[in-house]
């Protein structure tokens, strides 16, 4: 009668067996499969097909790192990075989307390496439609294991050569057959491509525009009898209460009817704007969106024309017609952040330019009386009549905030709407703010400026992407404001302005004034 095994050797057979099971534990590998765009089945699908053999990444936790290492996208460099921080060993990505060549729907699955980011073994399943039919999802389950079995092959059989190794000479009186070589050479594995840019970082964004704008332009005043209008310049004098007559002061004129102003108007225009983004290629998406950006308006505004009023301030008649012309250009930085790194997803637009708009209207020639205060005699001098709007010459630093929101996005094309804010730091005015330029001829502003600021609002409800080919369709509103102090109270400068001297004295006097500006602009260009 036959014996069973001993003890001992039962004892060595459990022991083998448990080495061999912990070893199988030991080199189980790690495969995330990433969320599938729209055809979330299929993502459950690839994710149950491999549970058995590998351990599966959570998604949550996944994206989780992504989003903090901003890898939201599936360029190669980004899944290696996130690969590289999670320990894992194969990357699993699928798309459902239209063949550009053929019009058909496809089903690609690609598998790829956690140490690289590229596709090692690549799935294509032909489809009737964008859904997935449960056949393509059988037959994608049974494919996918050995997929990612030859990719992990793949990676473990490649060694690791430190230098380039010559080869070894070949034996003298033997030569290599050249059809073995052109052999070998069509044999070698095909270098992967280099991963794409996000779309929507481009290198640079150009374009140009019609514009149709418009302006009013207004100073402060009150109705009735309040001193809140304003005043103009009159003569000069001497000071009646100086009992030496040595003295001058300037006198202006009584509350004028009404004060100058522009009438809102509108007129055409062209626009150019670009900006080139140098950091595009960088793989931390927070800075690829940063550029140097420009933006040119030119406007053709007809010939203004001086309203002549009655006694009452009414208009009775046009007056001559003077050359008007409007100048807008922003030069400086621009900044776009898309946060999740998808291209439709909403992004931030921040911007610090420098910005100048010039809005002037031709002067004319005037004759005006003058008091010579040493003679006391009057006598008529040539100068110059600006009708109470000199130069406007704004400068300003702009710092602007918006944002950018998709609504449509396909891989063939892309719409979204935005919206900006921009606040002016005013650094300069123009004529308005001087005194006196040219005391001689008359010509000056309404002194210094107290306090200023500068707003604009843009929308865009349309901004259109098709292959590069870019339409924006934009509206704006825009205005500057400023007070001035020889009208302030609190600095010793009531209204009316009675007899002034030197340094309380302008060409005008008044409160304050406020420039509008707005209009649309239809844009085209291209990015790339």
């Amino acid at each position: 009668m036959a014996s069973g095994p001993g003890p001992r050797r039962v004892a060595l057979v459990g022991l083998v067996l448990l080495c061999l099971g912990g070893a199988a534990r030991a080199e189980r590998k790690t495969v995330a499969v990433l969320d599938v765009p729209g055809v979330p089945r299929v993502q459950v699908v690839l994710a149950q097909a491999l549970r058995k053999s590998y351990t599966l990444m959570p998604l949550p936790r996944w994206n989780a790192t992504a989003r903090r290492l901003g890898a939201m996208g599936r360029a190669a460099d980004e899944l290696a990075l996130v690969a590289a921080e999670l320990g894992v060993d194969v990357v699993v990505t699928a798309t459902v989307k239209k063949d550009k060549d053929t019009g058909t729907w496809v089903l690609a699955a690609s598998v790829r390496s956690g140490q690289t980011g590229k596709a090692v073994e690549k799935l294509r399943y032909p489809l009737k439609g964008p859904r997935v039919d449960p056949a393509t999802l059988r037959q994608l389950a049974a494919e996918i294991g050995p997929a990612v079995d030859r990719a992990l092959r793949g990676q473990t059989e490649q060694p690791v050569v430190e230098a380039p190794q010559p080869e070894p000479a070949a034996p003298p009186g033997r030569e290599e057959n050249p059809f073995e070589a052109v052999q070998r050479t069509a044999e070698a594995p095909a270098k992967e491509p280099e991963p794409k840019r996000p779309l929507f970082y481009p290198w640079f964004d150009v374009g140009a525009g019609f514009i149709l704008g418009g302006r009013r332009f207004s100073f402060t005043e009150e109705p009735g009898p309040s001193p809140i209008k304003c005043y103009t310049f009159d003569r000069r004098i001497i000071d009646p209460s100086d009992p030496a007559m040595q003295r001058t002061v300037f006198r202006y004129s009584n509350a004028l009817r009404k004060c100058p102003g522009f009438s809102a108007s509108v007129a055409g225009g062209l626009r150019l704007d670009g900006t080139v983004y140098p950091l595009a290629w960088l793989s931390i998406a927070p800075l690829r969106g940063l550029g140097v950006g420009a933006t040119f308006d030119y406007f053709f505004w007809p010939a203004s024309r001086v309203c002549n009023k009655n006694a009452d301030g009414m208009c009775i008649s046009p007056g001559t017609e003077l050359e008007t012309r409007q100048i807008r250009a922003e030069v400086g930085l621009r900044w776009m952040w898309n946060v999740l790194n998808k291209r439709s997803r909403p992004s931030i637009l921040l911007s610090l330019m420098y910005g100048f708009h010039q809005f002037a209207i031709q002067k004319e020639k005037r004759t005006y009386e003058v008091t010579d205060p040493v003679t006391r005699q009057t006598m008529k001098v040539e100068g110059i009549d600006d009708h109470g709007l000199p130069d406007l010459r704004y400068q300003y630093l702009d710092i602007g905030l918006g944002g950018r929101v998709p609504y449509v996005t396909t891989n063939r094309f892309f719409a979204a709407l935005l919206v900006d804010f921009h606040y002016h730091v005013m650094l300069d005015y123009g004529d308005i703010q001087t005194r006196f330029i040219d005391f001689d001829q008359l010509y000056g502003g309404y002194g210094p400026v107290g306090g200023g600021y500068g707003l604009r609002v843009g929308f865009t409800p349309v901004e259109f992407v098709w292959k590069g080919l870019t339409a924006r369709l934009s509206g704006y509103y825009e205005t500057f404001a400023m007070s001035f102090d020889l009208a302030n109270p609190d600095k010793g400068n009531p209204l009316p302005p009675g007899d002034r001297e030197a340094e309380a004295a302008s060409r005008h006097i008044a409160q304050g004034a406020t420039d509008q500006y707005f209009g649309g602009i239809l844009q085209v260009g291209y990015q790339y």
